[in-house]
Parts: C-alpha cells; sequence; structure tokens
C-alpha cells in the first residue's frame, strides 16, 4: 500500500481557492473593531440581524417568503439535523433515511438512540413503494424521514416534483416530519433542481435546513433550521449550545447585507462545474466500460458501481496500493450491508490533480479485469 496520498477522491470537502479571503478577511476586523461580537451569542436562535439575513439569503435561495420567525441559526447543517432529531423523537423511535445517505448523518441520528433504517433510492427519488412498506412496518414509530433531494450525496440524483409531492403525502398520511437537507440545492451546473420539498408543504410537515459552508467557508460552521415558526419554537427548545458563535453569525450576516453573496453563489456554481465537467471528461477517458457511473450536474460527488462478482473493497485497496483513495459506497448505508459502490468527490482536488488521478485510477482498475 502507498504511504502517501497521491490523489483524494475520498474527501468530501470543499475547495478552500473557492473562500472570499480578502472581503471576508475585511468583514472580520471589521467586527473586531466596531461591534460586540466577540462576546457570547446570548441568543439561542440567534441574533436578530443573524435571522433576517439568513431568512433573506433562504427566500432568495428557494423563491419563498421568509420569515425571522421561521429561523433558527445554527452551527452547521449537521447541527440542525441533530437538534431536529432530539426535538421531534424518543429513544427507541424510527429516523428512515435513504439507503444510501449522507454517513454521518446517521451517526447524529443513532446518538439519539433512535432505530434508523434505511429505504432504497432510485433515479427520481424515495422508492415510495418500498417507503410505504416500511412505514406499514413500524407504524408510529416513525416519527422523522431525512432526504438529501437535490444532487444527493453520495448517489447524485435529485428528486422529481412528484416525488416529491407523493413523499409529503405519505408523510401527512402517516404522520411523520421530513428533515430535507438542501445543502447542495444551489450547486447545480446544468438545469436547476426541482423547488425545495418545503415549497409544497401546506401542513408544516418539513423542517429545512442548510448551511454556508459549501458556498462561503467551512470553517464558519454557520447553518439554519427553517420551519414554521410553532416547530421553531419545539425545536428551538433542544438547541443546546447556548448559542451559535456571534462573530461567525456577524461574519455572515455582514456579508450577505453586503449584496454581494449571489455573485459568490454564482462563482461557486461556475467553480465546480468545470471541477464536475473536468472529472466527468477524465472518467469518460480512462474508465473502464464495467464501471457503471454518471455525472451528476451537481453537488460534489460522481457515484459509481461495479459489476457482480467484484468487490468494491477490492477496487479501493488496489486504488490505495497506487496513493489514491476513494470512500467505500459500504459506508453510506444505515442498516444493509453492500460492497458494490464507490463514491468519488470532485470537489477538492484541484482541476488538474483531477484529470491526473482519475488517469491513474483507471489504469488501476483496467488491470482488475
Amino acid at each position: 500500500m502507498a504511504n502517501t496520498v497521491l490523489y483524494d477522491f475520498k474527501t468530501g470537502y470543499p475547495d478552500l481557492s473557492l473562500i472570499p479571503r480578502e472581503r471576508i478577511d475585511q468583514f472580520m476586523h471589521a467586527i473586531m473593531l466596531h461591534s460586540d461580537a466577540l462576546q457570547y451569542a446570548g441568543e439561542l436562535p440567534g441574533t436578530m440581524r443573524a435571522r433576517t439575513q439568513i431568512a433573506r439569503l433562504v427566500a432568495e435561495l428557494y423563491g419563498m417568503p421568509t420569515s425571522v420567525e421561521e429561523i433558527i441559526v445554527t452551527t452547521g447543517a449537521l447541527s440542525s439535523a441533530d437538534t431536529t432529531c432530539r426535538a421531534l423523537t424518543q429513544p427507541g423511535d424510527v429516523v428512515i433515511v435513504e439507503s444510501p445517505t449522507f454517513f454521518f448523518a446517521v451517526t447524529i441520528f443513532q446518538m439519539s438512540r433512535v432505530q434508523v433504517v434505511g429505504v432504497p433510492i432510485r433515479s427520481d427519488g424515495i422508492d415510495l413503494e418500498a417507503l410505504e412498506r416500511t412505514l406499514k412496518e413500524y407504524g408510529s414509530r416513525v416519527k422523522l424521514f431525512y432526504a438529501i433531494p437535490a444532487f444527493h450525496n453520495p448517489t447524485g440524483i435529485c428528486y422529481s416534483v412528484e416525488n416529491r409531492k407523493a413523499l409529503l403525502a405519505l408523510a401527512e398520511r402517516h404522520n411523520f416530519t421530513i428533515l430535507e437537507d438542501v445543502t447542495y440545492q444551489p450547486l447545480y451546473y446544468g438545469a436547476a433542481p426541482p423547488p425545495i420539498i418545503k415549497s409544497f408543504d401546506t401542513s408544516g410537515r418539513v423542517v429545512t435546513i442548510a448551511s454556508v459552508s459549501k458556498l462561503v467557508m467551512p470553517a464558519l460552521r454557520v447553518g439554519w433550521v427553517y420551519a414554521t415558526p410553532p416547530m421553531i419554537a419545539t425545536i428551538q427548545r433542544f438547541k443546546g449550545d447556548g448559542g451559535t458563535s456571534m462573530f461567525n453569525t456577524e461574519v455572515v450576516s455582514a456579508y450577505i447585507e453586503s449584496g454581494e453573496f449571489g455573485a459568490q453563489i454564482e462563482a461557486a456554481r461556475r467553480f465546480y462545474a468545470r471541477k464536475h465537467d473536468v472529472m466527468a471528461a477524465a472518467m469518460d477517458r480512462h474508465m473502464p466500460d464495467w464501471l457503471n457511473w454518471s455525472a451528476p450536474g451537481g453537488g460534489y460527488f460522481i457515484w459509481a458501481s461495479v459489476p457482480d462478482g467484484m468487490s468494491a473493497v477490492s477496487v479501493i485497496q488496489a486504488a490505495q496500493a497506487h496513493g489514491i483513495e476513494i470512500f467505500p459506497g459500504a459506508a453510506s448505508y444505515a442498516d444493509v450491508k453492500d460492497d458494490s459502490h464507490l463514491r468519488l468527490c470532485f470537489a477538492y482536488l484541484p482541476e488538474q490533480t483531477i484529470e491526473e488521478g482519475i488517469a491513474a485510477l483507471g489504469k488501476v482498475l483496467q488491470g482488475l479485469r
């Protein structure tokens, strides 16, 4: 096994070269000199300024009028998921997730001592028949369904409008809440994804979460919960951090107030679109025909399947021997064993490194069959 990682397609991080460093430094400097944001946060749901500006951002991102009463400021999307789960479940309840799903979300939910149950997804969203069978099996124990409906992590799929509406109808019929993670919703590199599930919600069944990490700077750790005021009041009672960093939220608030945030989102789309296209083109050139994959058109990841009779773990081990790291698809499943998938991230590495790394990976894979 190679001692040095030459090509890291495993880590699902943003590329730090996207950060508008000079502008962030200006905001931070002004806050250091002229603000009381160096103090404890003081307000559990976030300062009025932060909630006002994030409500403004949410309205711009999703095309929905949003008020401060519908927003809680959090320490990122995972914090939002954790707080929401603790607020809406009891130990022994069931949280349904997509199979596969974001691996860390499963860990977060399990900390609430719930049973996490996976339901398969298809190219157009959740498998509705499988979901209905699961709902009938677990009945009133099901309290939450966690969905990543746009440029899903890890598969890259987008729920169709019809699938989103049908999911919402099931939530209303079976009395559970949809926890909608729209982290990747703004990161489309062609056609925009359908409207968020919450846009179809008329009964308060949807809690929407996201953050600025993928758009501006991950270390800011600023995210939000977007829900009806009664749901916000319920979730807020379980926010156990004493309030999200006022310094960080002041930086984000100042950025949104400046009117420059929209340009940053557009820059992020262009930036990651180039990486997406470089990765897809390189895989077209270098991957063997037996590897099944498709370009997602958004998000961070390409999901690949190996043929029957081949182990994804063996592919990963062969790649590691040449200094190439790949995320094992098996880690993305909550309650089933899977050794047939790989997740490759195109967001983290520079374009030239992506090209070189995929060429090297192609050579490894060509030698496996």
